[in-house]
């Protein structure tokens, strides 16, 4: 989960004073449209949707970091607030890549080189423009602005809530995964949970090792050197393909999270129980 540890580490940068940058250039009418749209949604809930009509970004990867980069060059950061700064970064990373939520997850980014590039490209350009040293540092936690700009205020028992509804349509790992994914971008996470991550991925890798066991018996080959490997990975992430008629085990999976704690920690007990919280909320959803 590289990716989601440089999102870590670029989020815990985010604070302090405020440096002034100018629209100029090709993109500036868009631009001001834009953010004309968000001040407009920004006292509400900021719950506008985007959609995803004709994207303004277009060609290869590394032609769209460029898009991006003048764009967000041409942006005056300081004239917005933290929400608006952090929702307007967001949304133009998923308008210019479909599976940007996948890429900031880590699910797959030790399998796409792809994923680690582009999520690489946003911790860099939000260290340029929105971290301790950039031309517009938040004075607010990232994860604070995230939570206020797509959720609007609730208590955080109603944001759970929020989140699981979001992702009750699928039982899939990779679902569960994005949900845990999305509790954790808005600093919004309980002990443990991020150990339920790993095992959700472990769970998959053993899931696509114990299908393939007697194919790789005898080649000295491991699953993950398998020419299919990433192909079959995601099918039982996704709960498609050959892992369609795959059950997640979410109770073996919760455990194999609870054996990952230590067990003479003085929360042991606390993070224990809410790992069984955690598992009670997913079979309901």
């Amino acid at each position: 989960m590289r990716v989601q540890d440089a999102s870590n580490s670029f989020n815990s940068h985010l604070k302090v004073e405020v440096n002034a940058s100018k629209i100029s250039g090709g993109f500036a009418e868009s631009l001001k449209a834009e953010e004309n749209n968000i001040k407009k949604t920004s006292k509400d809930t900021f719950a506008y949707k985007t959609g995803r009509t004709q994207s303004r970004f277009s060609g290869t990867m590394r032609e769209r970091f460029k898009q991006m980069e003048q764009i967000n060059s041409e942006t005056d950061w300081r004239a917005l607030s933290d929400t608006e700064k952090v929702k307007l970064l967001v949304d133009r990373y998923r308008d210019a890549f479909s599976e940007f939520d996948l890429v900031m997850s880590g699910l797959y980014d030790a399998y796409i080189p792809s994923y680690v590039e582009i999520g690489t490209h946003y911790v860099n350009e939000g260290k340029k423009y929105l971290a301790r040293g950039g031309e517009a540092p938040l004075q607010s936690r990232f994860e604070d602005c995230y939570r206020e700009a797509y959720y609007g205020t609730c208590t955080d028992d109603e944001l759970r809530i929020k989140i699981m509804d979001k992702y009750k349509g699928s039982n899939s790992m990779e679902n569960k995964f994005l949900m845990v994914d999305e509790m954790r971008k808005c600093g919004l996470r309980k002990n443990g949970e991020l150990r339920i991550l790993s095992s959700i991925e472990m769970q998959i890798f053993s899931q696509v090792e114990n299908t393939n066991k007697m194919a790789l018996y005898g080649t000295n080959m491991s699953i993950s050197q398998h020419p299919r490997f990433l192909e079959m990975f995601m099918a039982y992430a996704k709960g498609t393909g050959e892992g369609k008629s795959y059950t997640p085990n979410w109770t073996q999976i919760i455990g194999e999270a609870k054996n990952m704690l230590n067990s003479d920690a003085s929360d042991y007990e606390l993070m224990s129980e809410e790992m069984d919280d955690f598992l009670d909320e997913i079979l309901k959803h």
